[in-house]
């Protein structure tokens, strides 16, 4: 593991204990011994968000919560304009709409994610970790009308 990853960690929203269980949880898992697949972890706002170890959830982790790509778009908006509703196409399993709505503080988010499993673990990190009126959707978003099937290559 880089240094510049143990950084963002010990930087991180997660508390300090949670911090130590991430890095220790992401050591076993590259040395392929990660007995549980889903694990919690409590941010230093009380709320505590659902991984699936072998998913790809630790990288949406990563981005959301350790490299904070979504904060620059935060601090962007003027605290005086931000819209009532949150519309997350392709949610995943919802950290970007947590991460969002604890920064700016949406009164309804709407999230569509396609995926079943997705939409499990995203209403399991939302509903009970913000304030915002959530509505979960299992459906995609495109350009035009029409219907699709999900195929999930492993």
């Amino acid at each position: 593991m880089r240094i510049a990853k143990l950084r963002r960690i010990f930087r991180s929203d997660l508390y300090l204990l949670d911090r130590l269980r991430f890095v220790f949880d992401e050591l076993r898992d590259r040395l392929g011994l990660h007995a549980v697949p889903l694990r919690h972890y409590r941010l230093t706002s009380g709320a505590e968000v659902y991984l699936r170890w072998g998913s790809t959830d630790t990288k949406v982790f990563d981005e959301v919560f350790l490299e904070k790509i979504y904060e620059p778009l935060a601090a962007a908006i003027p605290a005086d304009s931000v819209p009532d509703v949150l519309v997350d196409l392709g949610a995943n399993i919802g950290l970007s709409s947590l991460f969002l709505c604890r920064m700016l503080g949406f009164n309804h988010v709407i999230a569509v994610e396609p995926d079943r499993a997705n939409l499990r673990s995203l209403r399991q990190n939302l509903e009970p970790n913000i304030a915002a009126e959530v509505t979960s959707i299992q459906a995609f978003a495109g350009a035009q009308r029409g219907f699709a099937n999900l195929h999930d290559a492993g």
